[in-house]
């Protein structure tokens, strides 16, 4: 595969699995954000809603469907940690559901109107 090919696979299955990762607020001053820790057979992971990947030493950011190569290990190329992130992302999005691979963790921000955050304030 060409590098330009796994970094729009990566970008796929990336809005496949924020697809699958969403969680609707209970409230409408709650804005969940998720996040996916992955861990199997020496190899850990992190998928972020803000576009976050992790995997073991190497990162990338997804934004505005472009891929910033953030990280890689100092004795690899960017296309075989590509490559790596790519296997990874698909192992997430196949096993999302197996707790003992995939942990999803689900952080709710709470937001107040101006007029709330200044009756708090004093």
């Amino acid at each position: 595969m060409r590098t330009d090919a796994i970094k729009q696979n990566i970008i796929n299955n990336y809005k496949q699995l924020s697809a699958m990762a969403k969680v609707k607020p209970d409230k409408k001053s709650e804005i969940p954000v998720w996040g996916l820790n992955y861990k199997k057979q020496g190899v850990s992971g992190f998928v972020g809603e803000f576009g976050n990947i992790r995997r073991n030493r190497a990162s990338i950011r997804i934004s505005e469907n472009n891929i910033q190569l953030v990280k890689k290990p100092f004795f690899s190329t960017w296309k075989r940690t590509l490559k790596k992130i790519n296997n990874m992302l698909a192992d997430v999005k196949s096993n999302i559901n197996n707790k003992n691979i995939v942990n999803k963790k689900v952080v709710t921000l709470l937001c107040f109107p101006k007029d709330t955050l200044s009756k708090l304030k004093g």
